[in-house]
Order: structure tokens, then C-alpha cells, then sequence
């Protein structure tokens, strides 16, 4: 069944899809590995270091897609975008520094 180039999926056929995304192609077992390392990773630091110290780092976040996306997808660079990650990386070295 379709509407105009839309593709309409019962909730089965959904359901089959992400069944045969996620256990029958790499890209699904990549995603599902990614995915437990970074549990494991987030484990080990919660065991280490107390949540205040450890929840910053994940705004770190914004700074990595914006590199990489600068670089593999040709993003613009602008500068709004150096000072708001500039702003969250200083924030994050105030809160890692125990100020």
C-alpha cells in the first residue's frame, strides 16, 4: 500500500524490518556492539568517578559530531557553532576541575 513515494508499513512489517535490521546485518551487530562498549565504558567510569564529574564529558558530544561532520559530510563551518561548542567545552573543564 502506498501514498504518493510514501511507503505505508503495517506495525508487522515494522517490526519484521527492525528484526532484520538489528540481528541480520552488520549494521545492526555494529550498532548493537556500539552500544554495550559504551555501557561497559559508562560503567567503568561511574565505578572510578562520582556522577557530577562524569555527566559533563557526555556534552563533549557536540563538539566530536561537529568535527566529524565538518569533515566526512561537508558541513559549514560557522562560527555560531565554534562558540556554542566553545561555551560547553569551557563549562565542561569548570566542572572537571572541582571549581
Amino acid at each position: 500500500m502506498s501514498k504518493g513515494s510514501v511507503e505505508l508499513f503495517s506495525k508487522l512489517d515494522f517490526v519484521g524490518f527492525i528484526f532484520h535490521f538489528f540481528f541480520l546485518t552488520a549494521w545492526g551487530w555494529s550498532c548493537i556492539g556500539s552500544i554495550l562498549l559504551c555501557c561497559l565504558f559508562w560503567f567503568a567510569a561511574l565505578s572510578r568517578f562520582e556522577l557530577s564529574y562524569v555527566a559533563p564529558f557526555l556534552s563533549l558530544n557536540f563538539m566530536l559530531v561537529m568535527i566529524l561532520s565538518m569533515i566526512f559530510l561537508h558541513e559549514a563551518f560557522t562560527w555560531n557553532k565554534i562558540v556554542g561548542v566553545g561555551v560547553i567545552t569551557v563549562g565542561v573543564m569548570i566542572v572537571g576541575s572541582g571549581a
